[in-house]
Formats: structure tokens, C-alpha cells, sequence
């Protein structure tokens, strides 16, 4: 794995076929309209340094601060944009926005191209979002209960669902939780999986909001016998960490030293669950998962520990870990990763942006 470029005081937010998109939470100096960027790349073990170059335009010079740096890595162009806050990527050449200059938040949806508003509606939107077959999906802020479906043409309501009491729950010491929405899994064959704060996943209708799968218990175990009684039939909390490999039919998800995946082709009846020996091995925790791509996936622990790794999921274990020797005994010692396009990007505890290149 071949690091290639930092950047200060940056986190990666999406990549979008060949564009990455970067926001700076730094106020940057800028005098005209466009300028040039250069970035140098660390060739560790590559035998000549490459140098990535891009023309880069900002909007609205007048306010001299840039929040969102997008890069086309086909063209070689670039583009910053002020932004009040720049919320999930909902398409490729569209971006949602959260305005919080005035008491009353609205959501705007944004031609990443043109920049021009295409729609604006005064809500207040949660951390879960998500676009599907030209629809949002999202909960409500601060209403964490509600989750919504909203045309992304015009950003009309088509359906909202209340959580009932029936979902409520108590964990082992008898301590009552109302039911909330915790994660938005992602969407596959027209159904929405998302997950509770009690670790039930929901799968609903994605065109009516219906439920049509309620998933806690895996029903098939590969851990030693007395690990068993920590997953019950209603509370499951390991959940809350679990993915969607759209490209594999699958859910799955990594925490401590357990891996577990459901097959959405028999979401009922293909849920396993599996001990991860190798983590003890090699000091590792896999509590957070920043991409992967075929069998590997690319994880972190997270406190101060400054190693990241690679999980194998066909052989269930880890074959590879690395560390950040900056970020040693720092907390958090890793902020992020993800995954784009065989680059890997971990901002550390400084808020460096560390890129690295994958097979």
C-alpha cells in the first residue's frame, strides 16, 4: 500500500465516478476566480513521483471562504464552492445543503454543475439520508422516530413512517430505551434496510414505506458457545454497524472480534454470524469499516489506536495491518476512512488527510 499525498486540516466527503470531493474546514484566502492546484505525491516504491495537477474554479470570490473542493480526475478541472453545510452526495451532479444562517434550517438541493438551487424546503434533516431510484430518503431532525421519502425532482412528501411503541425495548439491567432510528443501511431490490437503536433491522417498501422484514437474531453461529447469550430475539446492537454490498446481494457488518452477514436473497433464514480469531493476533479491533472492495475489506479500531487493517471475508480473518506513527498514542488516533477507487483516505487526530493507494 503506497501512501500518495496529505492534506491539512481536510476530510475526503464522497467520490462520484471520476470526481472527489474534498471539504476544507479551513477559511481559504482566495483572489481570483481560478487558480492552480498541485498536488505531490509520496511515490514510496513507485520509481518516479507523480505530480497531480488540476485548474481549479471558485465560486463566489467575493466571500473569500471555500468550504468544497471538487476535483474531475478525468479533466483535470476543479471547482470550489462556499457552502453553509454540505450534506451527503445524493447523486453524482447533485448536492444537498443544510442553511443554518437563519433560525429556521432549509434544505436546498444543488446542481453540482451549475450550482443553481433546484428546490428548497424549510426542514430540518437528520443524519440518515440517502437517495434511491430519484427518491430522499431520511429521518426528520430532531425527531429521530420519523423517517421520510421525498421526490428528489420536486421534493414533495410521498410517504412518511412513525415508529410505534411496539419497538421500544430494555437492554440486560432492565433499562428502558424508546425506539429510534440509529443507521441507514442502503436500499436493494426496491426495499430500504434500516436499523434501530436496539439493533432491529427493518427492511421497508421503498415505494409505499411499508415493513417487510424485521431482522435481530442471526440464526446461524460460528463463536464459541458462551458468546451465544449475548444476541437475543429483540436487541442486537452489533447491527447498528452493518453495510450493504449491493454488488454481492448481502448485508454484513465487523465489531470487536465478530464478523457477521445476511443474504438478501433469504434475509429470514441466511443470517451467520462469526468469531474473528485473528483479531487477538494482531492487537486489532474491527470496529470500524471504511470500504471494501471484492473479499477485502479496509477497517479501523478506532481511541488511540493508530493501526488499520485488512479483513478477508471469504477467509474470515485478517491478513494485513498498518499503522499511522504520527498518530501514535493520539485520540482519536484515526477520524475516518473510506474507500474510493483503489485510494484509501484516513484523516489521523490532526486532521491530515492520508491517501493511500490499494490493489
Amino acid at each position: 500500500m503506497n501512501k500518495e499525498v496529505q492534506l491539512e486540516n481536510s476530510h475526503f466527503l464522497h467520490g462520484a465516478d471520476n470526481t472527489i470531493l474534498i471539504q476544507n474546514n479551513a477559511k481559504v484566502q482566495v483572489q481570483d476566480s481560478t487558480f492552480h492546484l498541485k498536488l505531490e505525491f509520496d511515490s514510496s516504491g513507485i520509481s518516479e513521483a507523480n505530480i497531480y495537477e488540476a485548474d481549479v474554479v471558485c465560486n463566489d470570490v467575493e466571500k473569500q471562504e471555500v468550504r468544497l473542493l471538487s476535483i474531475d480526475l478525468g479533466s483535470e478541472k476543479g471547482r470550489l464552492e462556499n457552502c453553509q453545510y454540505v450534506l451527503n452526495l445524493s447523486t453524482k451532479d447533485k448536492i444537498l445543503t443544510n442553511d443554518y444562517s437563519t433560525e429556521k434550517r432549509s434544505l436546498s438541493l444543488y446542481g453540482l454543475g451549475s450550482y443553481s438551487i433546484i428546490w428548497n424546503k424549510p426542514l430540518k434533516v437528520g443524519p440518515l439520508r440517502m437517495e434511491y431510484n430519484n427518491r430522499l430518503y431520511m429521518n426528520l431532525f430532531p425527531i429521530k422516530s420519523k423517517f421520510c421519502c421525498l421526490d428528489l425532482e420536486d421534493g414533495r412528501t410521498v410517504w412518511e413512517f412513525q415508529l410505534t411503541d411496539k419497538y421500544n425495548w430494555k437492554d440486560s439491567d432492565d433499562n428502558f430505551f424508546k425506539a429510534t432510528f440509529s443507521k441507514l443501511i442502503g436500499a436493494y431490490d426496491n426495499i430500504v434496510w434500516l436499523v434501530l437503536n436496539s439493533g432491529v433491522i427493518l427492511g421497508m417498501d421503498a415505494g409505499k414505506g411499508d415493513i417487510r422484514y424485521e431482522l435481530c437474531r442471526p440464526n446461524h453461529f460460528e463463536i464459541p458457545e458462551d458468546m451465544k447469550r449475548q444476541f437475543s430475539d429483540d436487541v442486537n446492537t452489533f447491527n447498528c454497524f452493518t453495510y450493504l454490498d449491493e454488488e454481492r446481494g448481502m448485508l454484513f457488518g465487523t465489531q470487536g472480534e465478530f464478523y457477521w452477514e445476511i443474504n438478501l436473497a433469504n434475509p429470514t433464514t441466511d443470517f451467520a454470524i462469526y468469531h474473528i480469531s485473528s483479531a487477538k493476533d494482531f492487537g486489532i479491533q474491527l470496529n470500524n469499516i471504511g470500504g471494501w472492495k471484492d473479499d477485502q475489506v479496509y477497517f479501523y479500531e478506532g481511541s488511540d489506536n493508530n493501526h488499520f487493517g485488512v479483513f478477508d471475508r471469504g477467509e474470515k480473518k485478517i491478513t494485513q495491518v498498518y499503522d499511522i506513527p504520527e498518530a501514535k498514542d493520539k485520540f482519536p488516533a484515526i477520524k475516518s476512512m473510506n474507500l474510493f477507487q483503489d485510494k484509501l483516505f484516513i484523516q489521523d487526530h490532526n486532521t491530515t488527510l492520508h491517501v493511500y493507494s490499494v490493489k
